[in-house]
């Protein structure tokens, strides 16, 4: 009778064991801690070197930055700001400049002085359309 006792125990000692296993093996793979997200979601500050309107910065680089940069003046005025700066208040005179300077620099006492503080007339650019101006300088100001 003890020996068939002793197998009973054997016998339940080896079931509780495989149980316990296979539920193990199940907690682990449904996994109880949430997964890790593939991307997180960050709101970063806009930097002011980090521009968003890449049509625009694309055209400044291929047109402007040989003369202009953004902060600095080079051959050509720094060009941040330039929304507030003499005529260029108004959209529509800061396109007929970019289209044909040097037939704006007589109308205003601003450009002339622009012409003898850089010593040059800035070149035309009247094979760029009014949206490839408006979109550098809307880059210019983001």
């Amino acid at each position: 009778m003890n020996q068939i006792k002793y197998l009973v125990y054997a016998c339940l000692m080896i079931f509780t064991v495989a149980i316990l296993s296979i539920f193990i093996a199940t907690l682990s793979s449904n996994e109880i801690i949430a997964p890790l997200p593939t991307t997180i979601d960050v709101d970063l500050p806009k930097q002011d070197n980090v521009m968003t309107n890449s049509k625009g910065g694309n055209l400044f680089r291929q047109n402007c930055q040989s003369c202009h940069a953004l902060d600095k003046n080079l051959t050509g005025p720094a060009v941040r700001g330039v929304h507030e700066r003499g005529p260029w208040t108004n959209r529509s005179n800061l396109i007929k400049w970019v289209k044909n300077p040097a037939a704006f620099i007589p109308t205003t006492l601003y450009t002339k002085e622009l012409q003898k503080t850089y010593g040059a007339i800035m070149p035309s650019f009247s094979q760029l359309s009014e949206e490839e101006i408006n979109a550098i300088f809307d880059w210019v100001t983001e």
